[in-house]
């Protein structure tokens, strides 16, 4: 869980934030770290600005987009029908051709599981039937993948996305590198509830929690983790 390291530093914050101790050699090795973070995470929003740019240079059926769509066009809204994000595989060559379920649905981006999934039912019907189908849809499968990566190089979104699973793995280095530093330093603590609020993934209760927590270290708090504070905090005004 995100922020998990600061769990047990939690039930003393309000002990913890009347202390305003002089920097210690730890706490300058965490605004080290966060700072490293800072260039990375700023890189990675230009590269995924870069994206996103490229991506709209690629023909629609190239580009991430809704799993389903409805048989009469319209398409579901993620987080409305129950169906999820947008995801990565192309949408098949052949959309009006393909089935319509019983909520009047297309799957109009399957992988590879989904068209098992479809034979496993079509099997019960006609198996031979079933694995000719079963059949065509792979190859149908690879050979738009194909196309997808193609279209891919053409605009330099695949150059992109390396880059970026280049430059994660060392930012969650140097998040957990601040982690491990939480029992001896305030501001480890500090960064790693800015960490846990920015990455968004815990319940809302528990992003309260840590909100609380980070106020209350706040007046504590020096150079760029003091900003990025200021930033998530004011930005849970903006959402009220």
């Amino acid at each position: 869980m995100a922020g998990a390291a600061v769990a047990t530093a939690l039930p003393g914050v309000v002990i913890a934030a009347a202390q305003s101790p002089a920097l210690s050699a730890i706490d300058r090795r965490v605004l080290d770290l966060w700072n490293r973070r800072s260039i990375m995470r700023t890189a990675l929003e230009r590269i995924s600005e870069e994206s996103r740019a490229a991506e709209a240079q690629m023909p629609a059926w190239a580009r991430s987009g809704p799993k389903y769509v409805l048989a009469k066009g319209e398409i579901f809204v993620p987080g409305v029908d129950g169906v999820g994000s947008d995801v990565g595989w192309p949408q098949v060559a052949d959309l009006d051709q393909q089935p319509v379920d019983c909520l009047g649905r297309i799957l109009a981006r399957p992988n590879v599981e989904d068209l098992y999934k479809q034979f496993h039912a079509d099997v019960r019907v006609n198996r031979d039937e079933a694995r000719l189908k079963l059949t065509r849809a792979l190859i149908a499968h690879d050979e738009r993948l194909k196309q997808q990566r193609a279209e891919n190089e053409r605009v330099g979104y695949s150059r992109l996305t390396a880059r970026a699973k280049a430059v994660w793995p060392k930012v969650f280095d140097i998040e957990n590198a601040i982690k491990k530093l939480a029992e001896a330093s305030d501001l480890a603590i500090a960064a790693s509830l800015v960490i846990g609020i920015q990455a968004d993934d815990d319940e809302d209760d528990v992003l309260q929690t840590y909100r609380a927590a980070l106020r209350a270290f706040r007046p504590q708090l020096v150079g760029a983790i003091a900003e990025d504070a200021d930033r998530v905090l004011a930005q849970e005004g903006e959402a009220a």
